[in-house]
């Protein structure tokens, strides 16, 4: 069907349909999404009257929606799911599906008998009579693992004559072997197996366990890495002999990889390296961290509309009261009637966006411009302290726009948050871009208030292509060097954990010693 996800459907009417007299059927078909994908809605209304019937159908992996009242009625009745069949899998329904043949017997297929007229259900080219029919039975040879794989291919009834493809599954922690008849005779050693049918036949796998690896790795410094695939359970610490992996270091703009160091000695200096996983494998990943205050990567999901820092310098001088933890905040210029906003992580990205039916005073505005597109001006805003640290502090923040935003956007900050000084003007365009910006008289101050703030008299960008648009950020980072570690007071409230790499952790729950530093600084 090439649908992708919930909001697609086979059929819609609509604005092109809005007389008192339309007839809807569907009948006699079998609607089947691919195995592993969701189709979404079978059809979608939106305008006219509509009568008829929706009967005598098989429909797996598509919602059934009503018709709602203003639109019509529709007779409902003998439809069917697979699982109304007592079935999992299109594979017991059709001859061959994998590989495109959807053949159905009459007189043994599960689907006999349940058009409206009696006959099996199903396009005609499809439906054969059952002449001449063999008995194919697959399975696991005697003494393998019920948990070591599976077969991919038809069973039970197969026309004489007809080219049969069997595909061996492994699970996590075995290998395939070969193909086996009912006296245990090799058949294949290829996974894939294809033969013609030309009498009963019995055709069952062999599988045989593999050697599994752990494999650890730890980071020294900050920074992280990524794996190129997962191991057991879509996790990434138990791996089969043999795997071959490529690890990849991932840095900030506050840090860099200095090596890696296997426990048997074997070190790796380039910041992507292979592994192959033949015995256990214990790494340490090393990286050098710059001086900064804290900053943001949205490395996780869960962004609001205040998010406190995900990286915490270890010499920053924290408050007494929460308040003082930095937060990056999204605001909006005070306009009459500007638009519902929300602020979304996007593909480890955050976004600043808005959507055409969804104001805030549920109107749809559609593609007027005038109404408020270019009244949006939503911003962003932090504060902290920039005590102990001897160098005025440098900005850095990565962006892009994504239809209807501001082309300019102004860098300012304020000792009061009242009083606001531009120090710079970042263009932005349709690619992600990193700006630096250094902001004067700014070290060694009790407070300092910075908002990346748009020209609502500059450029705006007018085309609309989604109904979701708006201005992408990701890697928000104040740098500035310190004299040396300040202690943080201890005080009460909330938690917010820190480990010795800077990164905010998600929640307190992560195993581990923690080292008390202040309430509010805890390093791992």
């Amino acid at each position: 069907t090439g649908c992708r996800d919930a909001n697609r459907y086979i059929l819609q009417a609509g604005g092109s349909y809005t007389g008192e007299e339309n007839t809807l059927i569907i009948k006699d078909n079998v609607i089947i999404a691919p195995e592993g994908t969701t189709g979404g809605q079978l059809f979608t209304i939106s305008a006219g009257w509509w009568e008829g019937e929706i009967s005598h159908n098989l429909i797996h992996g598509w919602v059934f929606p009503e018709l709602g009242e203003d639109f019509g009625v529709l007779e409902v009745s003998d439809n069917y799911t697979l699982e109304d069949l007592g079935y999992t899998s299109t594979a017991a329904i059709f001859a061959d599906p994998a590989n495109g043949d959807f053949t159905i017997y009459e007189g043994v297929s599960p689907l006999d008998g349940l058009a409206s007229d009696g006959k099996a259900l199903g396009a005609s080219k499809w439906v054969k009579a059952a002449d001449n029919l063999k008995t194919l039975t697959i399975g696991l040879a005697e003494g393998v693992d019920a948990e070591a794989g599976s077969i991919s291919g038809p069973s039970g009834a197969v026309a004489a004559g007809t080219n049969v493809t069997l595909t061996a599954v492994k699970n996590f922690g075995y290998k395939f072997v070969k193909w086996v008849d009912a006296s245990g005779a090799t058949l294949s050693e290829e996974a894939v197996y294809t033969f013609e049918m030309k009498e009963d036949a019995t055709v069952l796998a062999v599988f045989a366990p593999v050697t599994i690896y752990n494999l650890t790795i730890n980071c020294v410094g900050g920074g992280s890495f990524t794996v190129s695939e997962a191991g057991k359970d879509g996790l990434f610490e138990q791996y089969e002999e043999g795997t071959e992996l490529m690890i990849t270091t991932v840095v900030n703009k506050v840090t860099e990889f200095v090596m890696g160091t296997e426990a048997s000695g074997e070190m790796y200096f380039t910041p992507e390296f292979a592994i192959v996983m033949n015995k256990d494998l214990n790494i340490t990943l090393e990286f050098a961290q710059k001086d900064y205050i804290c900053g943001w990567d949205n490395f996780f999901d869960g962004a609001t509309n205040s998010r406190p820092a995900d990286y915490l310098s270890g010499d920053y001088a924290l408050a007494e009261d929460s308040s003082n933890i930095p937060a990056l905040e999204m605001y909006y210029t005070y306009i009459p009637g500007a638009p519902h906003s929300g602020w979304w992580n996007r593909d480890g990205e955050g976004l600043i966006w808005i959507r055409v039916n969804e104001t805030g005073d549920q109107t749809t505005y559609d593609n007027d411009s005038t109404k408020f597109f270019k009244d949006q001006g939503y911003y962003l805003q932090t504060a902290f302290s920039t005590k102990g640290y001897k160098t005025d502090v440098t900005f850095l923040i990565s962006m892009k726009g994504s239809y209807r935003y501001y082309h300019e956007q102004l860098v300012q900050y304020s000792y009061n948050g009242m009083s606001w000084e531009t120090v710079d003007t970042l263009t932005v365009n349709g690619g992600m871009q990193d700006y630096e910006t250094v902001l004067p008289n700014t070290a060694d101050q009790e407070l300092v208030y910075v908002r990346v703030y748009p020209n609502l008299n500059g450029p705006f960008d007018m085309n609309r292509f989604f109904d979701t648009y708006g201005l992408y950020f990701d890697n928000i980072f104040f740098v500035a060097e310190s004299t040396n570690a300040i202690q943080a007071p201890k005080a009460e409230g909330e938690t917010v954990i820190y480990d010795i790499m800077g990164r905010r952790s998600m929640n307190a729950e992560h195993p581990g010693l923690y080292i008390i530093n202040g309430q509010k600084n805890l390093v791992k």
